[in-house]
């Protein structure tokens, strides 16, 4: 699972920059993504999705941005990256991996090295002599083929993640432990999505927002599976890869996921920041402050309750008071958790009731507009 950066205040609002057609950052052909999605289901968005903050990324909620991260930087080590089978691992099952044209292994020589010339038979006499004379080199080469998915989703898609508590989870055990994990040992705050927000109904209709699917035994593949290669198998697998996780290890986590092309539509208000390390962070921004109120509010209508962690500083208080009194968020809800002194349990303290009076009318009134 991901979480917030602590280091949002070295952001240079300077280097912000809108993602689109003119500033490549990787190869997305949009027609495939789309094309692979339609295999997968559309899940039907769960009533609340928490999502955990560090005190530090008040802008989640001044200009609802959302953070996209990279899988690779997850803290699992098994994101997005699928068990080895060697089965059938032989001599002729390698030569035709590097061999046939439209393998995962000749695409990638082609897009690294534009220049060689893949054809000429010098190259193919010294990829079988490798083949044939190295054959501690066939389990390598299934291994690469693994990591090439890994690597190539760290740079083509940002996952944004949340938890799929009932209020007593996230009032419970489950909650204390994921506000030590992700809320920044219990000094930041969470942000309740409404899962029947039209935007968050319009992202699980395009696939992108999906449960996390676990498994008891982990996915496996041979080396068969990268003979015939495509952008639009390169996004079924992404998408299929990226919700697998161990059952065991992850399942109190109740993960939902919202992944998206880091080269996304201009028009989705993706934008990259640039920390003082020279890093790239990725953030879809779910309203826009520059527009009228009345469409500010109804996409700020997203998110239903703030909760602030049990040992937030009084100055985290103060700032998640003073956003929520924008007109745009004055139906928002702020309670601070406190420590049950009977049982292991986190017992929420409203601060502030919202005026929900008018949240359906303007939810009406985007879904006419969407």
């Amino acid at each position: 699972m991901d979480s917030e950066p602590n280091n949002e205040s070295q952001f240079d609002p300077a280097v912000e920059s809108a993602i689109s057609g003119r500033d490549p950052l990787g190869r997305t052909d949009v027609n495939s993504v789309f094309e692979a999605l339609a295999e997968f289901p559309a899940h039907n968005p769960p009533a609340r999705l928490y999502r955990f903050f560090s005190k530090r990324a008040i802008s989640s909620l001044t200009e609802g941005k959302l953070k996209f991260t990279p899988p690779i930087e997850f803290n699992d080590p098994f994101e997005v990256w699928a068990g080895l089978s060697e089965a059938n691992l032989t001599e002729e099952n390698v030569l035709r991996s590097v061999l046939t044209p439209n393998s995962l292994f000749r695409i990638s020589m082609q897009a690294n090295y534009p220049n060689y010339d893949l054809q000429a038979m010098d190259y193919e006499r010294q990829l079988v002599a490798v083949v044939k004379g190295a054959p501690q080199y066939h389990r390598q080469h299934l291994k690469s083929m693994v990591d090439a998915i890994a690597n190539s989703c760290a740079t083509e898609v940002g996952v944004s993640c949340f938890s799929a508590f009932a209020p007593e989870e996230f009032q419970g055990e489950l909650g204390i432990h994921h506000w030590a994990m992700y809320g920044d040992s219990h000094t930041g705050f969470a942000i309740v999505y409404d899962g029947e927000h039209p935007q968050v109904r319009a992202f699980a209709e395009t696939k992108w927002l999906f449960p996390v699917e676990y498994v008891d035994q982990r996915y496996v593949v041979d080396l068969g599976y990268f003979d015939e290669w495509s952008d639009r198998k390169m996004w079924r697998t992404f998408r299929h890869w990226l919700a697998l996780k161990s059952r065991r290890a992850w399942e109190h986590e109740k993960e939902w996921r919202l992944a998206f092309p880091i080269l996304a539509p201009p028009d989705h208000h993706f934008v990259r920041e640039t920390s003082a390390d020279g890093r790239n962070h990725y953030f879809l921004k779910l309203w826009d402050n520059s527009k009228p109120a009345e469409e500010r509010s109804a996409h700020a209508s997203i998110i239903s309750t703030v909760f602030l962690g049990a040992r937030s500083a009084p100055d985290l208080t103060a700032q998640v008071l003073e956003a929520v009194e924008a007109p745009h968020l004055r139906h928002v809800e702020v309670y601070r958790m406190e420590v049950d002194a009977s049982r292991y349990a986190l017992v929420p303290r409203q601060l502030r009731a919202g005026d929900t009076s008018r949240v359906r009318e303007l939810r009406a009134r985007l879904v006419r507009q969407t």
